[in-house]
């Protein structure tokens, strides 16, 4: 189903690469989105889009010292944003807190709360359930960290953890919904660990052709996880048999950039060939021998620009519109048919 249902056009005038949601169960659905320039400055754009007017406006902009690779905010306070930057020469990965301008100035500031002492590029999850907790899946390892008293402090990592490597800056890991198990990516597959002893409890090998460029678990079925690679596959696998997928094909013509579950099930895959579509993977399982059967609920068309990021609303009221970003600094925030809502809005996890 195509359904061209954009509720509003965000534009920037530069690149942008990262968009977060801001976990918020009040208000108007609240994004955070990065530029991405190496001639002027990194700016965090804290965007409010109003659902009555199906408009979207800026409300602060937070100066950036470095050019950001990978953001994300935090889902247990909505003023802290963790990033890590693109090396130059070194990369730097930071949890900053946003203060916000006063009305009559667009401009705020971000105070740096604790820097890691990592000088590689990281992704990073904070854990949905331990506050305290933040995985950072870099270049050559995955760490855990611990809060203490305002900083971070490294967990013993068993040797299995801290040697996972990945496929240069194809980066991603996710939590499940209980925070208790982390995957991540390595280069050769998917590695699930157990946050509490980091040692590996299951592992899939060979899934896609190229490197997996992004992954989650699934939030209504958490045996279930979601990759997608630079290939432009998209996959499905069940942790309780982790031989092979349970389904495998190819809806995108390049990258895909990134996927993310909401609430209910649903999730987006969006990448550079322009295309964000919507997908409810629980009826892959249906028809794993015949992928050509496996069709979108809705595909959004970003006019020809390349997706670079996108994110479902992290608040309960809106948990059908989301924002897709391209790289053109386009920010396309939409609404899901209100056919499709209207079959999915009893299931939730």
């Amino acid at each position: 189903m195509t359904d061209s249902s954009t509720d509003s056009v965000l534009g920037f005038n530069m690149q942008t690469r990262c968009v977060e949601g801001i976990y918020s169960n009040e208000g108007n659905p609240k994004f955070l989105i990065s530029s991405s320039t190496v001639k002027n400055e990194n700016e965090i754009y804290l965007v409010q889009h109003d659902v009555v007017m199906n408009q979207a406006s800026i409300q602060s902009i937070f100066p950036h010292p470095q050019e950001i690779l990978h953001m994300t905010t935090s889902p247990h306070n909505p003023a802290h944003v963790f990033t890590s930057t693109v090396p130059n020469p070194q990369s730097t990965t930071s949890l900053f807190v946003m203060h916000e301008s006063a009305p009559s100035r667009r401009t705020g500031n971000l105070q740096t709360l604790f820097e890691f002492p990592i000088t590689t590029p990281a992704c990073i999850s904070p854990s949905p359930s331990l506050s305290s907790l933040v995985a950072l899946r870099s270049t050559d390892s995955v760490s855990l960290w611990q809060q203490k008293d305002g900083s971070f402090v490294q967990q013993e990592s068993s040797s299995h953890l801290s040697q996972t490597k990945s496929n240069s800056y194809e980066m991603c890991s996710s939590w499940d919904k209980d925070g208790t198990r982390l995957c991540v990516n390595d280069s050769l597959g998917i590695q699930v660990f157990d946050a509490k002893t980091e040692y590996s409890v299951s592992s899939l090998r060979n899934i896609h052709c190229g490197p997996i460029s992004s992954l989650c678990f699934h939030s209504i079925n958490q045996n279930h996880i979601l990759s997608a690679s630079t290939d432009g596959s998209l996959a499905l696998s069940d942790l309780r048999n982790f031989t092979a997928p349970l389904a495998i094909f190819f809806p995108h013509r390049l990258r895909i950039s990134f996927l993310s579950c909401n609430q209910n099930g649903l999730v987006l895959s969006g990448a550079t060939d322009g295309t964000v579509n919507v997908w409810d993977p629980t009826t892959w399982t249906l028809r794993p021998d015949a992928p050509e059967t496996i069709t979108p609920l809705q595909t959004v068309p970003t006019q020809n620009s390349s997706v670079t990021d996108g994110t479902w609303c992290m608040s309960k009221h809106h948990p059908f519109l989301f924002l897709s970003l391209s790289l053109q600094g386009m920010a396309n925030i939409t609404t899901l048919h209100s056919s499709i809502q209207s079959k999915y809005i009893s299931r939730s996890h």
